[in-house]
């Protein structure tokens, strides 16, 4: 098999969380334009719906599903519905983002929950229900999604947030150890700053300076490390993070 071979995804079944906006939606389309069949899945459904709508519009092949991954019967329900679509799964990105800026002080007992649930829970939750699922059928890539907070704290105050990115990371590692043996490879991606949350923001450029390639990122740019990881050039590939932040982690 040839490289090209390798990276390509068509015809691949894939279904990716939170998809109705930002970074999902990106991870959807990003999918469906390299050949696969994406379920968009968001607790919106009305949202998702619009985006499997303009991905069947550009030649792609796309359902929506309304389900919120924090909750476990709506992932069971969920699983129940991509199964009946697709019959298998090759391909899940478990994509979930709700940042809370504020200082541990600020933070309430039910905040801190509710970050840890929207952030890391659902990942567990969604992780374990599609892992049943392709250690059953004998395969599949997963993509768990974290950030550059998972690695440094931010000097915007955000302890909760930067907790449940640091605990993807480590829950990433942890599932791909326990069912490696069944050749289901569980990876992550975790983005730095990218130009579409940090625009207009007042501390914009003084984060360009700590930026070797002093720009922000953009969302195509995290296609590379997507790509890579739901396609057949990455089968030795599992427990790893791909950090995509223009080396903010170099200085």
């Amino acid at each position: 098999m040839n490289m090209a071979d390798k990276l390509s995804i068509r015809e691949k079944k894939a279904l990716v969380t939170c998809a109705a906006k930002g970074i999902g939606r990106e991870y959807a389309i990003a999918l469906a334009q390299a050949g696969a069949y994406v379920a968009v899945v968001d607790k919106h459904f009305e949202a998702a719906k619009l985006i499997a709508e303009q991905i069947e519009k550009c030649g792609g092949r796309s359902i929506a599903i309304g389900a919120d991954i924090s909750i476990e019967t709506e992932v069971s329900e969920m699983m129940e519905q991509l199964m009946i679509a697709f019959g298998e799964i090759d391909i899940a990105v478990i994509y979930t983002d709700n940042c809370i800026a504020k200082s541990i002080m600020e933070t309430s007992l039910e905040k801190w929950q509710g970050a840890i649930r929207i952030n890391l829970t659902s990942m567990f939750v969604t992780a374990k229900a599609v892992g049943m699922v392709m250690i059953k059928q004998g395969f599949g890539s997963i993509i768990n999604t974290s950030s550059l907070a998972g690695y440094v704290v931010s000097e915007q105050p955000q302890a909760a947030y930067n907790t449940a990115k640091a605990g993807i990371l480590h829950l990433t590692r942890s599932l791909a150890a326990e069912w490696a043996p069944y050749n289901v490879r569980i990876n992550s991606i975790s983005h730095g700053y990218m130009d579409c949350e940090i625009r207009g923001r007042d501390d914009a450029k003084h984060l360009l300076e700590r930026i070797p390639m002093q720009r922000m990122g953009k969302l195509e740019e995290l296609h590379g490390a997507l790509i890579y990881l739901a396609s057949d050039a990455s089968t030795y590939t599992t427990g790893i993070d791909i950090l995509v932040d223009g080396g903010f982690r170099c200085w």
